[in-house]
């Protein structure tokens, strides 16, 4: 059996059993006569409580799993007495139901008796091993499915109630009715993300379902768009409007553009998700179509701006082998992709974790992780970088060039200009759903250009275009990126300028800014940024 799996047959086997046999002890808790006399409901309970504190399951979780069951615990012990038929005792001038007290302490014993082993069972076995095993015991395939996607839902929405509180208590002022107001509206606003979750998620598991019999697909992966417009339904006006473009095998695409520009609408074009209203869309020799959406989406993975709208799996691990698992491919290829992509990931320690436990950059990476062990050769990215601090936006920089030297096509939808300049071969510049510009990452130093598009230059193209208004006498090329900013001034400062102010700030600690070449100095602020 291979290491990467980490429920192995044998502790599958186990796990089944073991949730078989707590199953089997609770229908006779639950199924023993109500005839039978109220002491032998007691030993059962008592039973069950014994066995349960040999097992060593903790006091502190047993006590919270009780809580639930207080509500019925009142019902049995209060009401069914006061409800009951037959013969009556008066208690504090009450009549209670002698048969009513028997049925309510049965009741009791019963629910007792049941709360212990559901306790231990869901203390013994994990979401992540609990499915598993229901599966082994032939639950209906809908149930788990219920009951899974309710787990990972449940994880993401007590993380978002948690913050929701956090932003409430950090603006309220006065309690009172203004609390219950503010509440209020929270709750309102929690049901209005529940429904756009679900809607997203919809989205990222059609994305993910890749399984067909159609055409193959050629050698290379470039992709050709043709004339493609759509409006969403109910929308006065087209998102996208006649798009045009042809992106080559292997490049590695920045698509620009504010919010709104139609960057998203274009990727989930191109994972097959939005159908064409107009319009041809060709990827690898294939024209996109109902019936071959599926061996597209073979091809082309997708990572969202959201990941929580797309991790589907109880673990790591299993939900990075959604996508392989679908494939026709043999066991061995399908372990070595999962174990690839968590371990090019950075995830491969972590992989039986689950993934609400992870960071907002470990998601984002687990996201990633399942396009790749996909084995497609085009990766789409929508806002790749947004959310990440500094080390985070390296780490996926790094995935990234790494995909791209295996040979991998990288389109990347972004409004982030200087990673835009640093990383693409190509860009695509958007404005209300059409594309106004597409060419090298140089032309992201023309100013008007990304003004038109409502967006502001590289912070370097900024930084030197300030420089050069001082200066109109030096030849005007912004250098965009880092490599062009290193280039333009080994031009400008002479070599020997260069050794001697290395030798002067290893021992001062500071440059020295004399006997720059050209006609303007170039200040040590102009040479930082």
């Amino acid at each position: 059996m291979s290491p990467i799996l980490s429920t192995t047959t044998n502790k599958r086997g186990s796990d089944a059993a073991a949730l078989g046999g707590c199953l089997a002890i609770v229908l006779v808790i639950a199924l023993f006569p109500l005839s039978a006399a109220v002491y032998w409901h007691g030993l059962l309970a008592f039973f069950s409580a014994v066995t349960i504190s040999v097992l060593r399951v903790p006091a502190a979780y047993m006590f919270s799993r009780g809580l639930l069951i207080v509500p019925g615990l009142i019902a049995a012990m209060l009401i069914l007495p006061l409800i009951g038929r037959g013969e009556t005792v008066p208690v504090f001038g009450i009549g209670i139901s002698l048969e009513g007290l028997r049925r309510g302490s049965i009741a009791a014993c019963k629910l007792l008796g049941i709360m212990c082993w559901l306790s231990w069972i869901t203390w013994k076995l994990p979401p992540q091993r609990m499915f598993p095993a229901m599966e082994s015991l032939r639950f209906p395939r809908w149930l788990i499915a219920i009951l899974r996607s309710t787990y990972s839902n449940f994880s993401i929405l007590s993380r978002e109630v948690s913050s929701m509180r956090q932003a409430l208590r950090s603006r309220v002022v006065h309690r009172g009715t203004w609390l219950i107001q503010a509440t209020g509206k929270m709750l309102s606003l929690l049901f209005v993300r529940t429904r756009v979750r679900a809607a997203s998620q919809v989205i990222a598991c059609d994305s993910r379902c890749n399984v067909d019999d159609s055409p193959v697909m050629s050698a290379t992966s470039s992709i050709e768009i043709e004339n493609v417009s759509y409006c969403y339904p109910g929308a006065s006006e087209n998102a996208l409007h006649g798009v045009c473009l042809e992106i080559p095998a292997q490049a590695k695409v920045a698509i620009l553009g504010c919010n709104g520009a139609g960057k998203t609408t274009l990727l989930l074009h191109l994972n097959a998700v939005f159908p064409l209203q107009s319009g041809r869309i060709t990827i690898g020799g294939i024209a996109l179509s109902k019936s071959s959406r599926s061996r597209v989406r073979e091809e082309v993975g997708m990572l969202f701006q959201n990941p929580d709208d797309q991790i589907l799996g109880l673990t790591v691990e299993e939900d990075v082998a959604i996508g392989p698992n679908q494939l026709r491919i043999p066991e061995t290829e399908r372990t070595a992709r999962i174990e690839g992509a968590l371990r090019q990931a950075g995830l491969w320690n972590r992989r039986d974790q689950p993934p609400h436990k992870l960071s907002g950059g470990e998601r984002k990476r687990l996201a990633l992780a399942g396009g790749i062990a996909g084995g497609g050769r085009v990766l789409l990215l929508d806002e790749p970088m947004a959310g990440l601090d500094s080390p985070g936006r390296d780490e996926i920089t790094v995935i990234l060039d790494d995909l791209h030297r295996a040979g991998k096509t990288i389109i990347a939808a972004t409004h982030d200009v200087d990673f835009a300049a640093e990383w693409a071969s190509m860009v695509v510049v958007m404005d209300s759903g059409r594309i106004i510009a597409a060419g090298p990452p140089d032309m992201l130093t023309d100013a008007r250009l990304m003004a038109s598009a409502g967006l502001s230059m590289s912070r370097l193209a900024e930084a030197f275009a300030a420089f050069y208004a001082e200066c109109p006498d030096v030849e005007m090329k912004l250098p965009g990126t880092r490599k062009a900013v290193v280039e333009w001034l080994r031009k400008r400062i002479p070599g020997e300028k260069i050794k001697h102010n290395r030798r002067k700030k290893s021992q001062v600690g500071e440059d020295d800014d004399e006997g720059d070449s050209s006609d303007c100095p170039l200040s040590q602020e102009v040479i930082e940024q």
